[in-house]
């Protein structure tokens, strides 16, 4: 699920559509559920969520240059029940649950690069990867290296 409207009440993720997904979430656990948003991460129950560190300090109120990534992830996990994975650009991401943490590199990219599309791509790789069967650390690896291929400037994509 992609939220990235910058208004509330705007676009198709209302109300309305977080209490279906929270219904859906909860009543298919088996399900790889996996929501990003830009302004309302926190508003997402019982999915995966991707945000950034921005994102991901802002919706819980914390101040992003003292907080570190894992500080910022337990507490999204707890508001939102489930793992959260934090994208953290060139450092690669973290993922939480469980009260475990788990740090995935980058892949070190020695093009000049465009962000655009980074997140986008890391959220297909995590979905695909673990609806076929992979385990969230390992979808996160995957992920980074779909994201070092996206954010590649000039060079042929294969």
């Amino acid at each position: 699920f992609a939220d990235q409207m910058p208004e509330a009440g705007c676009g198709v993720i209302g109300q309305q559509v977080h209490d279906v997904i929270h219904t859906i979430a909860q009543t298919r656990q088996h399900l790889p559920l996996f929501a990003d948003s830009r302004q309302r991460i926190a508003d997402f129950r019982g999915v995966i969520v991707k945000p950034n560190l921005h994102e991901a300090t802002h919706a819980c109120q914390l101040d992003e240059a003292t907080t570190s990534a894992q500080t910022a992830a337990a507490q999204l996990s707890q508001r939102t029940q489930r793992p959260v994975v934090v994208t953290l650009g060139a450092a690669g991401a973290l993922i939480y649950g469980d009260g475990i943490s788990t740090s995935v590199a980058a892949i070190p990219v020695d093009a000049p690069i465009d962000v655009v599309g980074a997140g986008d791509s890391v959220m297909a790789a995590l979905a695909i990867s673990t609806a076929c069967g992979a385990s969230l650390v390992e979808a996160t690896q995957i992920a980074m290296l779909v994201a070092g291929v996206t954010v590649q400037i000039g060079r042929a994509h294969v």
